[in-house]
């Protein structure tokens, strides 16, 4: 089986009707930061300037607990090696300045699909609501062991083992719920 098909079957069976929410989460619909140590440790799931892959997760509630939305974060392709560069040091490159807590406003301005307002979005507005941040510079798509210097910094091209360890986490999430 390909990792992609490994991919879809996993977010089939998470989307199937496992239900997650997240410790700490607030009532307002924020969402809670989860930081990849772990996988960025073991399995190398890191940003362009290898601190840990991240996402926000805000848990549904009532009868919309068991369905889920996740975004992935857009950020478009370096261009060159200079843009990676450049990126490295920004929220689309780093996960350093992340914040423990996203509000719900920031992760409802990434896709109207987040909102909480039902008014707004009557048909997910209280689903499990996860956004994936983009730090890797190629959409995901990186699995190359190696990394490039480019001046006095180690550009890392690992966004595939980022979004694997989303689900791999998500997954985990899913088995057991978490309290609010």
């Amino acid at each position: 089986m390909t990792i992609r098909a490994l991919r879809c079957a996993a977010l089939h069976a998470l989307l199937g009707g496992a239900t997650a929410a997240a410790t700490g989460a607030t009532a307002d619909g924020d969402g809670v930061g989860v930081f990849l140590t772990t996988a960025a440790k073991h399995d190398g799931a890191v940003c362009l300037d290898g601190t840990p892959g991240a996402y926000y997760i805000s848990p549904g509630s009532g009868s919309g607990a068991a369905s889920w939305y996740i975004h992935h974060q857009g950020g478009g392709w370096c261009r060159s090696l200079t843009d990676c560069l450049d990126r490295s040091s920004t929220d689309l490159g780093t996960s350093l300045k992340y914040p423990k807590v996203q509000p719900a406003t920031a992760m409802a301005g990434q896709s109207g699909a987040m909102s909480r307002d039902q008014s707004l979005n009557p048909q997910m507005h209280n689903w499990n609501h996860v956004w994936i941040k983009y730090c890797d510079g190629n959409s995901f798509t990186g699995d190359n062991e190696s990394t490039t210097v480019v001046g006095n910094t180690t550009l890392f091209w690992r966004g595939s083992r980022i979004l694997d360890a989303v689900i791999e986490s998500l997954m985990g999430s899913s088995v057991a719920v978490l309290s609010k």
